[in-house]
């Protein structure tokens, strides 16, 4: 199955999630930590094989009101990857996008309380 960028990133934007939440945890040094991930759900498993192939990730299959699976991409290396060649065809989820990439590409990569609450629709 042959499937092109421009095709993965209207996935993303309509079926698609793109994530960075904040997780308290008194064990971390700030007393939370950033949890980032990019997650796919589609009851055709194939193409999210054919994703996964390329991009890596971890499949899951999700009991609903129909069986369906999920694709999450939850390690940084990956996550960058997609992101970078699906950004320029994103509409809906770009700038999350975008934010997300950023954060990934961060040599240091803490946030401030501030900067976190700019990335406004991203889950805290």
């Amino acid at each position: 199955m042959n499937i092109t960028k421009q095709y993965i990133a209207g996935f993303v934007d309509g079926e698609g999630y793109i994530g960075l939440t904040k997780r308290n945890d008194s064990r971390a040094k700030r007393g939370f930590y950033l949890r980032f991930r990019v997650e796919l759900t589609n009851q055709h498993k194939p193409l999210l094989e054919s994703i996964q192939r390329h991009y890596g990730g971890r499949m899951s299959q999700k009991t609903n009101k129909n069986p369906c699976w999920q694709l999450s991409l939850e390690n940084k290396e990956e996550c960058k990857i997609l992101l970078k060649e699906i950004i320029p065809y994103l509409i809906i989820k770009k700038d999350k996008a975008k934010v997300l990439f950023d954060y990934l590409d961060r040599e240091n990569r803490i946030l401030t309380d501030n900067q976190i609450d700019k990335v406004g629709g991203f889950q805290k």
